[in-house]
């Protein structure tokens, strides 16, 4: 993580020296807003309808769109249904596109010249109207006018327009460029996203929306365009669907997640993370607790006997750590592999000591369809291996792990797993039967990928290898796949429609409204709460360039980092925002949050926060026994976030991570009676 972030500020310096403009839409000015050409401070939650506006803007106002890559490279000619569906074809069941020069429908997958495929307009097939699903989008987004999306967002419509036009006119549709003998697409433009935009409970239509402005402009896996991953690589290449679109990597360690399409069969939990809810989400743990909390509810059938937790600490990342605790309670024994003692590790019934990760060896930190950089550039790898000896009697969490399978008895299960995992290639395959120490396997793996000469010992030599360098086919993929990327999402309508049968029948209280084939905004849980209530902020946070969450929070090096910062760990108010508040920079606060929940916190004034926003940056105000009091200093974002299902996106599992809150002094409560009654005065005469 530190590297790619190191990586990817350096590309972006580099390219606002080339003349790059860089836009930051987010409520509070961070290290890349500081960076920023400029900085829109968004009101939080409200992404998707500035998303979907400046998508108003390019489609209907401007009619910049790239249309030879819609219809070669999306699904945008697919003809939709009056009830959503694709138009099918009789015999094969293939979806069916619209052949202009032919005058009918075909197959999408039928040789035709791809400028001769409609995405616009209305056509007849078998006595039934429909349209492309371009088309669709088109008349989807009108709803999305810049006027309504700056009652939404706070960002003015003029801004709105300006925007989508620049970012229209900096993709230069059309534009090529020769790499290596071949003529590639040039879109010096793109939109980029992390966590922020999607951490609410509308939060896939959120990143869905924002990824549609890349792709009405061509803008995915092509030079200047958004490079999110390595979907092509040397040992991995994405699949193709019935339908023509883009299946994920089949090579294991190239996508460690489940697929997200076609999608799974939902039905009734049977694990206590509740994966079987969310059918085309990646991964999930966040029901976890409501689960624990509530198996009644979701009909799990056994209860969870032991927890193992390695290298993780939910107590501390995750939301308010006294839900977490009453969850984890739930649990008669925990195991914690730990090289120091957490939050959640003294949660722990028995803690195993884990090499710190400078005592251990591993060969596969990371999976390279993620973590390299994407574009040109060397397919590189690496392996970690001990800068120091672990201390007598601690090892690898993963080799205690291999000792527990052999003496509870599923070794052999466990080998044929690693083998398709990892995955191995004969003649290096684990044999079922055999006992592998944790350097054999290593060894057996690097051999597997990169020749007998390259095992574990050439590695230990020579740290890492550069393969060989990134094929344009390999850095700009997209041109070259036949798979098509989505606009329309098509399976969303039926898989939404099983898992509503799935849950009405078990009884389980789920909402399946954002299984839609087209994004909206939507409003969390802050924006349904009263206005003119006394809980009149958003309390939002950011994660800290210097930290990797809290596992980094308290350490000495950091800390004078952190503490040199202009924001370092305090609370973030605007000053105007404090003067109405009759607070000043430097008074301790407390921030409640509507749940009743609240944390104390040192005030700083800075215009880099919205008027309307309480801002914390990073996660701290640790308080297992053992940490330093660095450590314990500075607010703890998650303890002002309640948990339910209202809470939870059920679609891509993420749990909002916004709330409404008040701020007052900690001196108004250390006051008393006085306090009380001065602060019940100022709200009957309306003073906030």
């Amino acid at each position: 993580w530190t590297t790619s972030v190191r990586v990817v500020f350096s590309v972006m310096i580099d390219a606002q020296h080339r003349g790059m403009k860089l836009i930051v839409v987010d409520p509070i000015c961070t290290a890349a807003g500081s960076r920023a050409d400029q900085w829109l401070p968004i009101k939080p939650g409200t992404d998707a309808s500035f998303a979907l506006s400046m998508a108003n803007v390019l489609v209907n106002e401007l009619g910049i769109y790239d249309e030879d890559f819609l219809k070669q490279h999306t699904n945008a000619p697919y003809l939709i249904a009056d009830d959503g569906h694709y138009v099918r074809d009789s015999n094969s069941n293939k979806p069916l596109v619209w052949d202009e020069t032919k005058n009918r429908a075909i197959p999408f997958d039928e040789e035709v010249e791809f400028a001769a495929l409609a995405i616009t307009g209305s056509y007849e097939v078998n006595d039934k109207s429909c349209t492309p699903s371009f088309q669709n989008l088109k008349e989807h987004l009108l709803a999305y006018t810049p006027e309504e999306a700056a009652k939404i967002t706070d960002i003015a419509a003029d801004t709105i327009r300006n925007i989508a036009k620049e970012f229209g006119e900096a993709a230069n549709i059309g534009a090529t460029i020769d790499i290596d003998g071949q003529t590639l697409p040039l879109r010096a433009a793109c939109v980029n996203w992390y966590r922020g935009p999607c951490a609410h409970r509308h939060g896939f239509l959120t990143g869905f929306s924002l990824q549609l402005l890349n792709m009405i402009i061509g803008a995915i896996d092509v030079p200047g365009g958004h490079l999110g991953s390595n979907p092509v690589g040397p040992w991995w290449e994405p699949g193709t669907s019935d339908e023509g679109l883009l299946l994920p990597p089949e090579h294991p360690l190239a996508h460690q997640a489940l697929d997200p399409y076609p999608g799974r069969i939902p039905k009734s939990p049977e694990s206590v993370i509740g994966m079987e809810l969310f059918p085309v989400a990646p991964y999930a743990s966040t029901l976890a607790y409501d689960i624990l909390l509530h198996p009644e509810v979701y009909n799990l059938p056994y209860d969870p006997e032991l927890l193992i937790v390695c290298r993780s600490n939910p107590m501390m990342s995750t939301i308010n750590p006294g839900i977490v605790e009453q969850a984890l309670k739930k649990i008669p024994f925990i195991l914690a592999f730990a090289f120091n003692i957490d939050e959640t590790t003294e949660m722990a019934d028995m803690v195993l000591p884990d090499a710190h990760y400078l005592e251990r060896l591993d060969a596969f930190t990371n999976a390279p369809y993620n973590f390299l950089e994407a574009g040109p550039g060397p397919w590189n790898f690496m392996i970690r291996q001990p800068a120091a000896e672990p201390p007598a009697g601690v090892k690898h969490w993963m080799e205690v792990m291999f000792e527990l399978a052999r003496r509870v008895g599923f070794q052999e299960d466990l080998n044929v797993m690693l083998n398709h995992t990892l995955p191995m290639k004969d003649p290096y395959t684990l044999e079922p039967e055999m006992d592998y120490s944790w350097e054999e396997i290593t060894d057996r793996w690097l051999k597997s990928h990169f020749g007998e000469e390259q095992g574990l010992d050439w590695f230990k030599e020579n740290g890492f290898i550069n393969y060989r360098e990134k094929t344009v086919e390999e850095a700009y993929p997209r041109p070259f796949l036949s798979s098509r990327i989505p606009i329309y999402l098509e399976h969303f309508l039926d898989i939404g429609e099983k898992l509503k049968k799935v849950t009405e029948e078990a009884g389980i209280p789920w909402d399946v409204s954002d299984y839609q084939a087209l994004p909206d905004w939507k409003p969390c849980q802050s924006h349904l709460e009263d206005e003119n209530s006394e809980y009149d902020l958003f309390a939002v946070n950011s994660k800290a360039a210097y930290h990797t969450f809290s596992l980094t929070v308290g350490n000495p090096v950091l800390t004078e980092i952190q503490n040199s910062h202009k924001f370092g760990s305090n609370v973030l108010l605007n000053p105007k925002t404090a003067e109405r508040k009759q607070i000043n920079d430097g008074d301790e606060v407390w921030v409640e949050s509507t749940a009743g929940f609240k944390v104390k916190g040192t005030v700083k004034l800075t215009n880099c926060v919205r008027p309307d926003v309480v801002g914390f940056m990073g996660l701290y105000g640790k308080w297992a026994k053992h940490v330093s009091e660095e450590a314990r200093k500075g607010p703890h974002f998650n303890t002002l976030l309640p948990y339910s299902r209202e809470r939870i996106d059920t679609v891509a599992t993420t749990v909002d991570m916004c709330i409404k809150a008040k701020v007052y002094p900690v001196a108004a409560v250390k006051s008393g009676l006085r306090g009380s009654i001065a602060s019940t005065l100022q709200r009957l005469v309306g003073i906030n």
